[in-house]
C-alpha cells in the first residue's frame, strides 16, 4: 500500500499593503524571494511558492541575473508561481478587473520568463465567490490554492461555478503558516483559536489520494530568520523528526502544482461544491466611496479602450499630443523621490495596472493611514487620466462642422443598453420640440427633463436608445418645426456626456451626412456633462 504523503513548501504570504506601505512591501518581498530562491539552490530538494506576479515582476527588475535561475526552478517543478498579478478582492471588484488581474499576471510570467503558469495562489483572500472557476479556467488556470476558509484541517475539492465550469481548489490545513504535527491535536488546540498543532489523521480526511501540501512558512512576508525565531529550527529538521515519529507517512518538500496534477485524473473522488465558500477573515472598514470610484474607474477605462479602437480605425490620435507628464503607480510628488512617468503609447495598459494594483485585499495592517492615502491618490490620478482620454476620444469622434446634427451614442459594455441617457442641448434647439430618429428612420424616445438653464442656455433632455454591445449608434436630431435647421451658436456643435455608476453611456453630437473622423482637426466644442 502506498504511503500518504505530506508535502511541505516554503512560502511567505507576500502581502502588498500589510507590514508597511507598498514600496516597503515590494522591497521586503524582493528580499524574501531572493533568500528562498538561494535556499533552493543550496538544497536541491526544497521548494518555494511565489504567490503573485507583482512580486515576481519587481524581483526580476531588481535582480535580472536571477531570470534563468527562476525559470529553471519552475521547469524543475521546485518553484510555484501564482498567475494573478495581485491578491485582488474577488467579492468587491467587478469582473472585468478580475480578468485583467489574471491576464496581467500571466503576461508577466510569459514575457518575463517565457513560462505558462497554471496555478492561482491566494492564501488570504476573504471567502471564495461562486464565479471564481469561470474566470480562472478561461484564463488557463487549473488549480486555485487558498487557506483558512471553513476547512480547519484542509480540503481539496472541485468548485462548480454557476455556468457549470469546474476548478480544483486546494485549502491549506489550518493556515498558510507552518503548524507542528501532533496526535489528538483537537484536544491540544482547545481554546487556541487557529490552533498550534495539526493532527495528521484529521488532515488526511480532506485529501482522498493521501497527498497533502503543508506550509513551511512563518507568516506575512516572513523570511528564514522569521521561521527560526518562531520555531527555533528549520523546516528540514521538523521533516526529519516526523519521518521517525510518523513512519506510516512519507514527508518531503514539493509544490502545490505537483499535488494538483495528481488529483487531475481523479476528480470523481473529490467533493463537488458550489456557491459561496465563507472565510473567517476580517478587514478594517473601507469607505464605500473607494469601491464606487473603483467601479467608475473600470467603466472609464472600458470606455477609453473602445474610443481608442474607434479612433485608430478612423486614423485619429488616441491621446492628446499636448498631454503633460502622467505619473504612474510609484510616483508620489509630495513624499517620495521615485518617479515612473507613464510612457506615451502605454497609457491604457498603465492605467489598468494602477487600478488593479490598488484593488489588493489589504487596507489595514501597519501604516494603514498611509495605505489609504496611497490607494486613493493612485485611484484619483487614474480617474483623472482616464477622463482626459475619454474627453479627447469623444472630441475626435464627434466629426466636423456641417448643417444639421447627429447624436452618437456609445456603449462600451458587452450587452445592449436601453437605459436613459441624459444630454444637455442648446435651449433654442428645443423651442419647437425636438425629434430623434435612428438611421432607419425609427423614432428614439426623447423627453425634456428640465426647463432652460439661464446660466448656460442649455436644456437637459433624456433619450432612450437601444445601443448594441461594444458599439456606437447614431440618431439624427431635428427640431419638430423642420429638420436640419438648428446648429449651435457660432457654428459650433455641442455634445452631451453621461457617466453613471461606473457603467458609462456617452452621447456626442456630430453633423449628419459626414462619415466619422473624415477630418482630424479639433473643432471648438463646448463640453457639457450631466449626471454623476
Amino acid at each position: 500500500m502506498t504511503k500518504p504523503q505530506f508535502i511541505y513548501i516554503h512560502e511567505s504570504h507576500l502581502d502588498l499593503f500589510w507590514i508597511g506601505d507598498f514600496r516597503y512591501c515590494l522591497e521586503r518581498g524582493r528580499h524574501v524571494i531572493k533568500q528562498y530562491v538561494d535556499r533552493c539552490l543550496e538544497y536541491p530538494d526544497e521548494s518555494f511558492l511565489l504567490e503573485t506576479a507583482v512580486f515576481l515582476e519587481y524581483f526580476l527588475k531588481k535582480h535580472p541575473d536571477y531570470e534563468e535561475t527562476v525559470r529553471k526552478l519552475w521547469q524543475e517543478g521546485r518553484l510555484d508561481i501564482g498567475a494573478a498579478y495581485v491578491d485582488i478582492i474577488e467579492h468587491l471588484v467587478l469582473g472585468e478587473s478580475q480578468i485583467r488581474n489574471i491576464a496581467r499576471g500571466r503576461r508577466v510570467c510569459r514575457d518575463g520568463l517565457g513560462i505558462d503558469t497554471r496555478l492561482a495562489a491566494h492564501a488570504d483572500l476573504p471567502g471564495l465567490c461562486p464565479q471564481v472557476p469561470q474566470m480562472y479556467r478561461q484564463a488557463g488556470i487549473d488549480c486555485y490554492a487558498t487557506s483558512r476558509k471553513i476547512f480547519p484541517n484542509g480540503q481539496v475539492w472541485v468548485h462548480v461555478a454557476p455556468d457549470g465550469t469546474t476548478l480544483r481548489v486546494f485549502n491549506h490545513p489550518l493556515h498558510y503558516d507552518f503548524r507542528e504535527l501532533r496526535r489528538n491535536a483537537a484536544e491540544l488546540n482547545e481554546g487556541r483559536g487557529w490552533g498550534s498543532y495539526l493532527d495528521p489523521d484529521e488532515a488526511l480526511k480532506g485529501f482522498p489520494l493521501g497527498k497533502v501540501v503543508l506550509s513551511a512558512g512563518a507568516g506575512d512576508q516572513a523570511d528564514l530568520d522569521c521561521f527560526l525565531r518562531r520555531h527555533h529550527r528549520p523546516a528540514r529538521d521538523f521533516i526529519e523528526e516526523y519521518r521517525e515519529t510518523f513512519p506510516e507517512i512519507e514527508f518531503r518538500f514539493g509544490t502545490v502544482s505537483e499535488m494538483a496534477a495528481a488529483y487531475e485524473e481523479h476528480e470523481d473522488l473529490l467533493p463537488h461544491l458550489s456557491g459561496e465558500i465563507p472565510s473567517v477573515w476580517g478587514m478594517t472598514s473601507v469607505p464605500s466611496s473607494f469601491w464606487q470610484r473603483a467601479r467608475r474607474l473600470e467603466g472609464r477605462l472600458l470606455t477609453a479602450e473602445l474610443l481608442a479602437s474607434l479612433q485608430r480605425w478612423y486614423g485619429l490620435e488616441t491621446i492628446d499630443a499636448s498631454r503633460g507628464e502622467w505619473f504612474g503607480t510609484l510616483f508620489e510628488k509630495l513624499y517620495y523621490l521615485g518617479k515612473d512617468p507613464i510612457p506615451r503609447g502605454d497609457e491604457l495598459d498603465e492605467l489598468w495596472k494602477m487600478h488593479i494594483f490598488i484593488c489588493d485585499h489589504n487596507f489595514s495592517g501597519n501604516f494603514a493611514a498611509q495605505t489609504a492615502f496611497d490607494k486613493r491618490t493612485i485611484q484619483e490620478r487614474a480617474l483623472s487620466y482616464a477622463d482626459e482620454m475619454v474627453a479627447h476620444g469623444m472630441a475626435g469622434l464627434a466629426g466636423c462642422d456641417a448643417d444639421g446634427g447627429t447624436v452618437l451614442f456609445l456603449n462600451p459594455l458587452n450587452w445592449t443598453r436601453t437605459e436613459p441617457v441624459e444630454i444637455a442641448l442648446p435651449g433654442d434647439w428645443t423651442d419647437g420640440g425636438l425629434e430623434l430618429a435612428d438611421d432607419g428612420g425609427d423614432a428614439i424616445p426623447l423627453q425634456a427633463l428640465e426647463a432652460l438653464n439661464a446660466e448656460d442656455g442649455t436644456t437637459k433632455v433624456a433619450a432612450v436608445p437601444a445601443v448594441p454591445p461594444v458599439a456606437p449608434r447614431a440618431g439624427r436630431a431635428a427640431c419638430a418645426r423642420g429638420r436640419g435647421e438648428h446648429r449651435a451658436p457660432g457654428g459650433r456643435r455641442r455634445r452631451g456626456h453621461r457617466q453613471a455608476d461606473g457603467c458609462p453611456d456617452h452621447a456626442a453630437r456630430r453633423p449628419h451626412g459626414r462619415r466619422l473622423g473624415l477630418r482630424q482637426g479639433r473643432p471648438a466644442l463646448r463640453r457639457l456633462r450631466t449626471g454623476a
